[in-house]
């Protein structure tokens, strides 16, 4: 204990001179008191010592032991949090927000972000998603609507699941580390199996299937994402002419196909199906001769051809085999089993007429969707809709070209100048 004679101050809180770190100074010592707050107030100059020591002494007996302890030790801290009030306020325009709405709106910030990161640990990769999403759609009543995929849809899914879980790049990361950027990546660099880019409207279609699966995983049942991270990505085709054949096109690869032994059984009646019942490749493919019901023969000659989902991209439909079409299946002496297509003897047919490399895949659908539009406008693009089990904004869209009437009026005549050994038998025998 110091003497009275080394005190400036002997009244609480005392000051005397003192010693820190080889430097001379002077201490407010407010031990005793009652005083709970800070003890020891460190000064280099005496009148600072002196002033602070008064100063607390003061508020001690104005405002009680609380009130002085708050003062000194925490009345700075307020200024600050004040201070920085004020600043939120005007750079929000939050002119009423209070420190309770601060405080209120931080912890449930912070909630928030420990539930998304217990969430991040239950995100699957790309792959496994992918293969959840292809179980889950191929499902009874799986598909958009409650309805049943189509086999030609579901075939188109798993090739897309085989994209994402294996050429994207990124099947190997969880939902959330796939970026814009990442897919936007794959879409530029994507190349078909023979190397060559692939085409913009391919580009397109698999982004639509991106975010058709990224939506899926938003879904509220699964929650694995917040945002698609295909949003923003664009995807744009150049509209064009719709590629047809021309009617002397149609007649040459008709005529190479009867005239190719292969052809004539593996070719021909797909071409025909295609050229004159509009039905897609696959479609035709598919379509077993069994399946033809001459009972379903229309006023006009026409056959009507049933198109199930198993066979169908969409859905059951009937399409019409123009009389014409009947003429040149009548020159096909296989008629069982399915109708098929030789890949090798159809390469070795388009070679024959002149069109290899300037074959476009829809062009046979293109063609009568095209001629049939011109001869049979009364019966409107509904009707074709129905007929090609399409919609008919897609048929205005991407299978329409515009031809005089005259042309195609001449490409429903194009009957085979031709006979096979047995074609004056019935073809329903």
């Amino acid at each position: 204990m110091l003497k009275p004679s080394k005190l400036l101050r002997s009244s609480w809180p005392k000051v005397r001179p003192e010693k820190k770190n080889g430097s001379l100074g002077y201490l407010v010592d407010a031990r005793g008191n009652g005083w709970t707050g800070k003890t020891r107030f460190f000064f280099q100059k005496k009148d600072e010592a002196l002033r602070k020591a008064k100063e607390l002494a003061n508020d001690y007996r104005e405002l009680g032991e609380k009130g002085a302890k708050f003062k000194h030790e925490n009345f700075s801290l307020l200024l600050s949090l004040n201070f920085q009030l004020q600043q939120t306020r005007e750079k929000f325009n939050l002119t009423n927000l209070t420190f309770e709405q601060v405080f209120a709106g931080f912890h449930s910030f912070r909630e928030n972000q420990l539930k998304e990161m217990q969430d991040s640990n239950n995100v699957p990769r790309v792959s496994e998603a992918a293969k959840q999403w292809f179980q889950d759609k191929t499902a009874q009543f799986g598909g958009k609507g409650g309805k049943t995929l189509a086999l030609e849809s579901q075939r188109e899914l798993k090739q897309i699941v085989k994209i994402l879980t294996k050429e994207s790049g990124f099947g190997w990361q969880s939902l959330n580390q796939v970026t814009m950027d990442r897919i936007e990546h794959y879409l530029k660099s994507a190349k078909r199996p023979d190397g060559k880019p692939t085409t913009m409207r391919t580009r397109k279609n698999r982004l639509v299937k991106f975010k058709q699966f990224f939506n899926w995983c938003m879904h509220p049942k699964r929650k694995w994402l917040k945002t698609n991270p295909c949003n923003g990505i664009e995807a744009y085709v150049e509209s064009h002419e719709v590629e047809i054949l021309s009617n002397n096109e149609v007649e040459r690869l008709l005529l190479a196909a009867f005239n190719d032994k292969t052809g004539r059984h593996r070719v021909l009646p797909w071409l025909v199906f295609g050229l004159f019942a509009g039905l897609r490749p696959k479609e035709a493919e598919r379509f077993s001769w069994s399946e033809i019901d001459w009972s379903l023969v229309l006023e006009d000659g026409a056959l009507q051809v049933r198109i199930d989902t198993k066979k169908s991209k969409t859905r059951t439909h009937y399409a019409e085999l123009h009389p014409a079409g009947i003429e040149w299946l009548k020159l096909c002496t296989q008629r069982s089993g399915q109708i098929g297509l030789s890949t090798r003897a159809f390469r070795r047919i388009r070679k024959k007429v002149g069109l290899y490399d300037s074959w476009k895949v829809d062009c046979v659908r293109h063609t009568y969707a095209s001629n049939w539009l011109e001869t049979y406008k009364s019966r409107g693009v509904n009707t074709l809709a129905e007929l090609m089990g399409n919609s008919p904004e897609v048929i205005r869209r991407y299978y329409q070209r515009a031809l005089p009437a005259g042309v195609a009026n001449q490409y429903w005549k194009m009957k085979p100048s031709i006979q096979s050994h047995d074609s004056t038998q019935s073809i329903a025998a």
